[in-house]
């Protein structure tokens, strides 16, 4: 079986879920697929952390020389915008977007015990995982199943849930509450009322916690 790549005076032919994995895409197509990448990145390792897998690692943390891309190997193409950094001459102090979302995971899961799936029975497209870390804060990840390619396009919905930190019971109006970060790094509304956590969802991963 033999396998062709487009060359990219070809690359308009392609669907635009193909040519994003290629160098010199459209600038939109190349920040969507920053923006998959870094979502899955956490849905990835959440769904391993909660089914048994005690450590993970990210495999691709930059090319191995400075300035090499072969745009017509089936590798390049599959996972040749993996890597987390790039080069800046000879030195790697290019961060990729998922650099960013790697470290946010690592800093969220740091000192982590336990990842459990949890089941919101009215939501069955939601992903619900209560996180326990030691010395630390409860932390809620979720986010809502959609298209990977197609899915941020869709409003985000409503979702509440009790909030398992039972100092909840003693929080006052003004003082500080859980607080919500998404997978991109961007702050997010939350609101606690009755020891119940109130967000929006969409299908970019919800960081909830009270640290």
């Amino acid at each position: 079986m033999s396998v062709r790549i487009c060359s990219n005076e070809r690359m308009a032919s392609l669907p635009p879920q193909l040519q994003m994995f290629k160098h010199g895409c459209p600038p939109e197509l190349d920040a969507k697929r920053d923006r998959i990448n870094c979502r899955e990145l956490v849905m990835r390792n959440l769904l391993a952390l909660s089914a048994g897998v005690r450590r993970t690692a990210c495999w691709n943390l930059a090319p191995e020389i400075p300035d090499y891309e072969n745009p017509l190997s089936i590798m390049d193409l599959m996972f040749g915008k993996f890597a987390l950094l790039g080069y800046d001459g000879s030195e790697l102090r290019i961060r990729n977007p998922s650099a960013d979302t790697f470290q946010l995971l690592a800093e969220q899961l740091s000192d982590v015990e336990s990842v459990t799936r949890l089941d919101p029975h009215d939501q069955q497209d939601v992903f619900l995982f209560d996180v326990r870390r030691r010395e630390r804060g409860p932390l809620l990840v979720v986010w809502r199943h959609a298209d990977s390619f197609t899915g941020e396009d869709e409003p985000p919905v409503a979702f509440e849930w009790p909030w398992p930190d039972a100092r909840a019971e003693a929080l006052k109006p003004s003082a500080p509450g859980p607080l919500a970060t998404d997978a991109l790094g961007q702050k997010q509304p939350v609101e606690l009322r009755d020891r119940r956590l109130r967000v929006q969802i969409s299908v970019t991963p919800l960081f909830v916690t009270a640290d």
